[in-house]
């Protein structure tokens, strides 16, 4: 399992997201690591943050 905080850890001060990280976390994905979003934000506000490539599992 991998825990990832998503306001200045996942997501920069702009609110994006690297292009690196996306694809490493999608390898991971694919290799069955269950990925889940760590934040302090209500579940409608973290939604739009977490690629649905993560979620497709």
């Amino acid at each position: 399992m991998l825990a990832l905080d998503l306001d200045g850890t996942i997501l920069d001060l702009s609110l994006n997201l690297d292009q690196r990280d996306v694809q490493v976390v999608g390898s991971l994905v694919g290799k069955g690591v269950m990925v889940v979003a760590c934040t302090g934000r209500p579940f409608p506000g973290a939604l739009p943050w977490v690629p649905t490539t993560w979620l497709s599992r």
